[in-house]
C-alpha cells in the first residue's frame, strides 16, 4: 500500500513539472552590421523566408533588424533558433564573408551570401534581457588583378601530360598553363591531364604534388586542380607544379599442373570453364599487377574410381580440398616470362566402394531386349561366330519382377532347318564369345573384357556369399537346372567355362544350381577363396557373373528362367568369442563372464572374411561391447551386430594366470590344456594364496574332474621363487553338477614348486601322490612344451626344441654334421640337446612314445645347419627335394619328397643336402650312419642280391645297390 501511493506521489510530481516547463518563454535578440553602408546592404531575419533584393535595407520590420537595432524575438519552450543572415555587395565591391567581431579579422563564418547560424540561450527572465547575437558583413572593392602559373611533367617512363586554364585541351605534351583573374576571384582552375603512350606495357599512377611522389592529389589522369591564393603581381605570378606518375605494369606468369592419381580424369583453367577432363591437364596464367593467381581445378571419377581429394604432392599427404571443383590460388608467382613458377597438384581417385552388383534388380533397360547398364548378352556378343549367331541365339525379355522389373532368359533352338543346335539363354557381366555352332566347344565362352567399359565389373570387397531370386520353368531335354556362376578375379579376361591355365588369377568362386519354381525362391551360395584375405584386398578385383538356363551347354530349348535382385553378402556377426580359451555364451547379444577383463586373452572372430571387429571397455560398468562390422560398412551403414559382455569387478591384489597344462599320469604325459590359477596377494610380506580352478584329468567327455587345488600361505622369495611340501585336501570345483574325485580322497602328499616370470605368466610344477588310487600325478603349469615322439615299429625320430632339453631315458640323439665314404655321418649328443638343435632320435619301445619335453623357449631358430633341418611350427606342405623321415616298402630311411602334400609335425626335422642330389634315399646301417641309394640316370636303382639276381626292391639282408653293397636289416 505505501509503495502504490509514492509511486501516485512520483507522478503527480512529474506531472506538475512538465507542465511548469510548457509555459516557459525564451528571448533572443539579432543584429547585422555592414562593413561600409555603400559597399553592400545586410539583412537578418528570424525568419526563414529571403527578402527580395530591394529589402536588403535598414529598415526593420516585426522581428526583422539591420544594423544594430532591433526587436526581440520570443520562442516558447526553445533555447535554440536558427538566424538567417543575407548580404548584397554593390556595384564595385565584393563580399568576403560573415565574422563575429566588428574588426571583421581571423577567418570567416562563412563566405556565403547567405549564412544560417544556430544560435543557443541561457536567458530566459524575461524580455528586457535577452540573449544578444552580432555579425558582421565585410565588403571590398573588386578591382585586383590575380596571376598564377601551373605546369606539369612526366615521372617515371610510359606517358605524357597536358595542362590547360580551359577544359578539353587535347593538345598532349603542353606541360605549362597561365591564368589571370580580374574579378577577385583568388581560386583559380586548371585542367591536368594524363595519359599512358603503350597501355598494354603502362600505366598512370596519379598526379602528385612532389616529384618524390609522396602527397597524392588525384588518381584520376584528368584532373582539374584548384590554386586557392594567387600573386597580384603579373611579373611574378603564383607558381604550382603537379607531377604525373607513369609507371611500367608488372606482369606475374605461372604455370600449374594437374594429374590424375588412379581412376579419374582432371582439368585446370584460368577460367571458371570446365574444358575436356584429360588424364593429365595443365594451364598457364599471365596476371597483371596481382602476383595471386585463380586457378579452376575440376575432378571427375571414371565409373570404377572415387575422387578423394586435391593434393599438393605426389604421396598425396597434403590435401587442399576433399571437393571436386576447386579454386586454386597461387599467391606467390615469378615476373620472368621466361621462368615461371611451376605448382603440381594431384586429384587422388581410388576404387570405387563397389560392394554391389549395378543394376542388380534390372531396373534399368538399354532396349527391350538388350539389359545393358552392366549386363550384357548375344546382342553385344563377340567371337568368329557372332555376327551370324546374334540373330539366331535368344535374347533378354523385360518382364515384371518382385518389385520393378526382371530379366527372362530363355533357351531355344538356334538353326536353319534341321541345321545347328539349342543355344541356352545367357547373361553376363563380362561379354560373350560365340566360336563355335557346337555349344560345347571351348570357344564359346564368357569372360570379363577388361578394356571394355560396361562389359567388365569391378568391385571393392571380398563377399561372403550372394543371393539372388528366380522363378524356373524346366523346358525340353533331360532333367536339368539353371545355372549361376559367380567368379571373383584378378585383372585378367577371366573365362566361365573355366581354364586349367587360368586358375592362378582366381581369387574365388561360387556356383550355384537353380530348381523349378513357379514363385520366386530366394538363391543363395557361399563364396570359396584360394588367395589370403590381405592378399586379395591389395588388387583390383573382377567379378564375372554368368546365368543360363541350362548348366550343360546346348542341352535343353524352352527354358524360362526369370531373375531379380542380385546381391552380395557381407557377413557381420561374431563365429567365436574366447576368454581365456573358454567360449563366452551369448543369449541376445549378451554374454556374463565370471572373470575381470583382460584384453590379452579376448580371442573374437567374425564369420565375414574381410568384416572388422571393434571392441570398447567401460571401465565403471566393466561391460565390454563388440561390434562386428560387416566389409560393406562404408555403403551399407546399418550393416553391423554388437554383443556386450559383463565382466566382474576387479579383485584387489588379486592375479589370474592362464596357462597350458601338462599333466603326467604314471609317466604319460597328456596335454596341454588350458586352466586358470588364481592367486591372491594376502599380505605385504608378498605371502599369497594358490589356487588351481578345476582341476581335470584329461579334457572333454572322458576327463576325470580333482577339483581345486589350494595352497595357503605362499611365500615369494626375492628371485620369484615359491615353493610348498605338505599334506592338503582337493575341495570340489565350481560347477555343483560334477562328482569331483579329490574331496573323498582326504589328506594326500602335494609338492608344489613355482617361479613367478611376470604379472602373467609363471612357471609351476606340482607332484600330486595319488598312490590311495594307484596314480602319481605329475602337473606342469605355464611352460613350452615339445613332443619326442618315436615310432615303436620304426625306431627312429626327429626333433627340435627352442629349449634345452635332457635326453630321456631310452633314447639317443644324433646330430649330422657331414658326409665320408658316401654316408651321412651321425654323432651322438651326450646328457642334454642343446636348444635349436635338429637331431635324430633312436629308441626301442614297445610302444609308440610321445616323450613331452618342457622348458623356457628362448628367442631364435633352428640351427641353420647343411643337412638337418628344425620346425617350430607344422608344415602343411613340405618343400619338394627334400628328404622326409618315412617308411616305404618296411623300411625306414630319409626319402626325397617328389609331390606337394606331405606334412610334418612341429619340433620334427627334415634333410637337406648342401648341393642337389640325384640321391633318391638315406638309409640307416648298423653302425649308426645313414648310408644311400644312388639314382640312376633314368630315376631308378638297380637292385640285385648276393648272387647278383636283380630285385623290385630292397630285401633283408646285403643287397647290391647301383654296384655297392646295402645292409638292410
Amino acid at each position: 500500500m505505501c509503495r502504490l501511493l509514492g509511486l501516485i506521489m512520483a507522478m503527480v510530481a512529474f506531472g506538475s513539472t512538465s507542465a511548469y516547463a510548457a509555459q516557459r518563454t525564451f528571448y533572443f535578440q539579432a543584429s547585422a552590421t555592414a562593413s561600409a553602408e555603400d559597399a553592400g546592404s545586410v539583412y537578418v531575419s528570424f525568419a526563414s523566408s529571403a527578402p527580395g533584393e530591394s529589402n536588403y535595407a535598414s529598415t526593420m520590420t516585426t522581428d526583422v533588424f539591420s544594423k544594430k537595432a532591433g526587436n526581440v524575438f520570443s520562442t516558447p519552450s526553445n533555447t535554440s533558433t536558427t538566424l538567417y543572415l543575407y548580404a548584397n555587395a554593390k556595384d564595385g565591391y565584393r563580399f568576403v564573408g560573415w565574422f563575429n567581431n566588428s574588426e571583421m579579422t581571423g577567418n570567416p563564418l562563412s563566405t556565403s551570401l547567405t549564412y544560417k547560424p544556430s544560435v543557443t540561450s541561457k536567458n530566459y527572465s524575461n524580455a528586457s534581457s535577452p540573449a544578444i547575437f552580432e555579425y558582421y558583413a565585410k565588403f571590398v572593392e573588386a578591382s585586383v588583378s590575380y596571376n598564377s602559373t601551373v605546369t606539369a611533367s612526366c615521372v617515371g617512363e610510359g606517358g605524357t601530360v597536358a595542362v590547360s586554364a580551359t577544359s578539353g585541351n587535347e593538345d598532349f605534351g603542353a606541360e605549362k598553363s597561365d591564368s589571370k583573374l580580374n574579378d577577385m576571384e583568388t581560386a583559380h582552375t586548371y585542367y591536368l591531364q594524363a595519359k599512358v603512350v603503350d597501355a598494354d606495357a603502362f600505366r598512370f599512377v596519379g598526379w602528385y604534388s612532389d616529384e618524390a611522389c609522396q602527397t597524392l592529389l588525384s588518381k584520376n589522369a584528368n584532373y582539374t586542380y584548384k590554386v586557392a591564393a594567387t600573386s597580384t603581381d603579373e611579373a611574378a605570378p603564383t607558381q604550382f607544379h603537379a607531377y604525373a606518375k607513369f609507371e611500367r605494369i608488372p606482369y606475374y606468369y605461372s604455370v600449374v599442373n594437374a594429374s590424375a592419381l588412379g581412376q579419374g580424369k582432371v582439368n585446370v583453367s584460368t577460367t571458371d570453364a570446365a574444358g575436356d577432363y584429360q588424364t593429365n591437364s595443365s594451364a598457364n596464367q599471365k596476371v597483371a599487377d596481382k602476383a595471386a593467381h585463380t586457378y579452376y581445378l575440376k575432378a571427375q571419377a571414371n565409373v570404377e574410381g572415387e575422387f578423394e581429394g586435391w593434393y599438393t604432392d605426389e604421396a598425396c599427404t597434403n590435401k587442399l580440398t576433399d571437393a571436386p571443383s576447386y579454386t586454386y590460388n597461387v599467391t606467390s608467382t615469378s615476373q620472368d616470362e621466361a621462368a615461371k613458377t611451376t605448382f603440381n597438384v594431384y586429384a587422388k581417385f581410388s576404387t570405387r566402394d563397389m560392394y554391389q552388383v549395378r543394376n542388380a534388380g534390372f531396373e534399368k533397360w538399354a532396349a527391350d531386349n538388350e539389359v545393358g547398364f552392366g549386363w550384357n548378352s548375344f546382342q553385344s556378343a563377340t567371337g568368329d561366330m557372332a555376327d551370324t549367331g546374334k540373330g539366331m541365339s535368344p535374347n533378354p525379355e523385360r518382364v515384371d519382377g518382385r518389385t520393378g522389373n526382371a530379366v527372362k532368359l530363355t533357351s531355344k533352338f538356334a538353326g536353319v532347318l534341321f541345321i545347328g543346335a539349342n543355344a541356352n539363354g545367357n547373361l553376363t557381366t563380362g561379354t560373350v564369345n560365340m566360336g563355335s555352332m557346337t555349344p560345347t566347344d571351348a570357344s564359346n565362352h564368357n569372360y570379363t573384357d577388361t578394356e571394355t567399359k560396361g562389359h567388365y565389373l569391378i568391385i571393392a570387397g571380398q563377399p561372403d556369399g550372394v543371393e539372388f531370386y528366380s522363378k524356373y520353368k524346366m523346358g525340353d531335354g533331360t532333367a536339368h537346372t539353371g545355372h549361376a556362376q559367380f567368379i571373383i578375379h584378378d585383372k585378367y579376361n577371366y573365362r566361365d567355362p573355366e581354364v586349367d591355365d587360368e586358375q592362378e588369377h582366381k581369387i574365388g568362386s561360387v556356383g550355384v544350381n537353380i530348381e523349378e519354381s513357379t514363385e520366386w525362391v530366394r538363391n543363395y551360395g557361399e563364396f570359396s577363396y584360394g588367395w589370403e584375405k590381405d592378399a586379395a584386398a591389395a588388387i583390383t578385383k573382377y567379378l564375372l557373373i554368368n546365368f543360363t538356363t541350362n548348366v550343360t551347354p546346348g542341352g535343353s530349348k524352352n527354358d524360362e528362367l526369370i531373375l531379380d535382385d542380385v546381391r552380395l553378402i557381407y557377413n557381420s556377426e561374431l563365429a567365436s568369442a574366447k576368454f581365456g580359451g573358454e567360449d563366452l555364451i551369448f543369449t541376445d547379444g549378451a554374454a556374463v563372464c565370471e572373470d575381470p577383463y583382460d584384453e590379452k586373452i579376448l580371442e573374437l572372430t567374425s564369420n565375414g572374411r574381410a568384416a572388422t571387429i571393434v571392441t570398447s571397455y567401460d571401465e565403471d560398468t566393466y561391460i565390454l561391447t563388440i561390434t562386428v562390422k560387416g566389409e560393406n560398412i562404408s555403403s551399407e551403414p546399418d550393416n553391423y551386430h554388437t554383443y556386450t559382455v559383463q565382466f566382474a569387478e576387479p579383485v584387489p591384489g588379486q592375479f589370474i594366470f592362464r596357462e597350458n597344462l601338462y599333466v603326467t599320469v604314471n609317466g604319460k604325459t597328456v596335454g596341454p590344456q588350458k586352466t586358470k590359477v588364481l592367486v591372491t596377494v594376502i599380505n605385504e610380506d608378498s605371502d599369497f594364496n594358490f589356487t588351481l580352478k578345476n582341476f581335470s584329468l584329461g579334457e572333454g567327455e572322458n576327463a576325470a574332474p580333482v577339483g581345486n587345488i589350494n595352497v595357503t600361505g605362499l611365500s615369494l622369495n626375492d628371485d620369484g621363487s615359491f615353493a610348498f611340501n605338505d599334506n592338503i585336501t582337493i575341495e570340489p570345483g565350481d560347477d555343483d553338477n560334477k562328482t569331483w574325485l579329490g574331496p573323498t580322497l582326504g589328506q594326500i602328499p602335494l609338492v608344489l614348486t613355482g617361479q613367478l616370470i611376470s604379472e602373467d605368466h609363471m612357471l609351476v610344477n606340482i607332484d600330486i601322490d595319488m598312490r590311495i588310487i594307484g596314480q602319481i600325478i605329475g602337473v606342469k603349469l605355464g611352460y613350452d612344451a615339445a613332443k619326442l615322439a618315436i615310432n615303436a615299429a620304426a625306431k627312429y625320430g626327429t626333433f627340435c626344441a627352442p629349449f634345452d632339453v635332457e635326453i630321456p631315458v631310452g633314447v639317443t640323439a644324433y646330430t649330422i654334421d657331414g658326409v665320408e665314404g658316401g654316408a651321412l655321418n651321425m654323432n651322438e649328443v651326450n646328457g642334454t640337446i642343446p636348444a635349436h638343435t635338429p637331431v635324430i632320435v633312436y629308441g626301442e619301445f614297445e610302444d609308440n612314445q610321445n616323450l613331452y619335453q618342457f622348458g623356457v623357449a628362448t628367442e631364435g631358430d633352428p640351427a641353420a645347419g647343411d643337412y638337418l633341418k628344425g620346425t617350430y611350427t607344422a608344415i602343411a606342405s613340405v618343400p619338394q627335394n627334400v628328404y622326409l623321415l618315412q617308411k616305404q616298402d618296411e623300411k625306414v630311411g630319409f626319402y626325397k619328397v617328389a609331390s606337394d602334400g606331405l606334412k610334418l609335425a612341429a619340433n620334427r626335422c627334415y634333410l637337406t643336402t648342401p648341393e642337389a642330389s640325384p640321391v633318391k634315399a638315406f638309409f640307416f646301417d648298423e653302425e649308426t650312419a645313414v648310408k644311400t641309394i644312388d639314382a640312376l640316370t633314368n630315376g631308378k636303382a638297380e637292385i640285385f642280391d648276393i648272387n647278383g639276381r636283380k630285385l623290385q626292391k630292397l630285401q633283408k639282408g646285403i643287397n647290391i645297390v647301383n654296384g655297392k653293397k646295402v645292409l638292410v636289416k
